[in-house]
């Protein structure tokens, strides 16, 4: 691991002009990451940045490193807490960010120098009240996974519920936004759940914003699994995502459609870690549930133009039949992953 934390003390210079950023970065036994994190945001162009690093009770040197950083760099406060969980540690930093706009990057990813400059620069050239940044996934063996290039989109909240809720673009991923202060208000993370926590805010930010801006450029640098299978079955998800679902159809109802592919995306993903798991028999009527939600989408399954063709035939095995999906999927997942 590279000791950034031994380097000289940075200084941080200002630009008075420029609103605050405030960057919330929850951190839990990161050790082996955590200075290659802190060290890309201190770096930023963009300089007016107030750094909140919440230390979830971590029991490696986490907490240690982020008393360092913060020795070395005024812009850095560290709020020491017991392990409450990565949506508590954002609602913390939400709850005593001073900056006018809010920005979150997790604590074993990192970002690219120019990253918050660009998010700044779209949301003040565009007139938008959130702007959105490309992504891109990094395997452990380095391989990237990019999403469609070249992609600058402006748009209103229905245009922004039809992009995020379809392949190649910017998803729902909290650390790829930048959002004014004022869209927060009435939304915080869900913490009773281990996965999914960002739907419910993300959306919510799609909702209150008037404008959205989306470029693709691949500034944040998400680090990917070891291709481990969680044990979080959080089957509150589908009920996060049929919350999302009516709003989407009482409010923007040309989105519908993506909607729904989401809504039966997130459930079938559920599906299959369960049955990954080996833990049907826990979950019979969460499986009942999302087979009989693909049976009902069945007809509508082979138009989506935006689904690979492998895919759609995987949902459709799984819609007319389900027990033989079941024993292939884990089959295949073993033998050819």
């Amino acid at each position: 691991m590279t000791n950034y934390a031994a380097a000289p003390v940075i200084i941080a210079d200002h630009v008075s002009d420029d609103p605050l950023i405030t960057i919330i970065v929850p951190v839990y036994n990161v050790q082996e990451y955590l200075d290659t994190c802190i060290k890309s945001i201190v770096s930023q162009t963009y300089r007016n940045l107030e750094i909140l690093l919440i230390d979830d009770g971590s029991t490696d040197r986490s907490a240690e490193l982020c008393d360092i950083w913060a020795k070395r760099d005024p812009r850095i406060q560290v709020v020491h807490q017991s392990n409450s969980g990565a949506a508590h540690s954002r609602n913390v930093g939400l709850d005593i960010a001073a900056g006018e706009l809010i920005g979150f990057v997790d604590s074993d990813d990192w970002i690219e120098p120019t990253m918050y400059e660009q998010l700044y620069r779209n949301l003040t050239s565009e007139h938008a009240d959130l702007s959105i940044i490309g992504g891109q996934g990094v395997a452990p063996d380095g391989e990237l996974r990019l999403p469609k290039q070249n992609v600058r989109f402006r748009m209103d909240s229905e245009e922004a519920f039809i992009l995020a809720n379809q392949p190649g673009y910017f998803g729902i991923a909290v650390w790829l936004h930048l959002a004014k202060r004022s869209l927060f208000n009435g939304l915080r993370f869900p913490e009773n759940i281990c996965n999914g926590e960002d739907y419910p805010v993300i959306y919510g930010l799609l909702d209150h914003a008037s404008v959205i801006f989306y470029d693709s450029t691949p500034l944040y640098n998400h680090r990917l699994g070891n291709g481990g299978i969680s044990s979080n079955v959080e089957i509150h998800t589908m009920e996060l995502m049929d919350q999302m679902i009516t709003l989407v159809s009482r409010k923007y109802p040309r989105a519908l459609k993506q909607a729904e592919y989401m809504g039966l995306s997130v459930s079938i993903g559920m599906y299959d870690r369960v049955l990954l798991l080996g833990r049907s028999s826990t979950y019979i009527s969460f499986m009942k549930e999302v087979r009989k939600r693909v049976r009902r989408a069945r007809k509508d399954i082979p138009n989506l133009s935006f689904l690979s063709r492998g895919k759609r035939l995987q949902w459709m095995m799984l819609a007319y039949a389900p027990h033989i999906y079941d024993r292939m999927f884990v089959f295949l997942y073993k033998h050819i992953k």
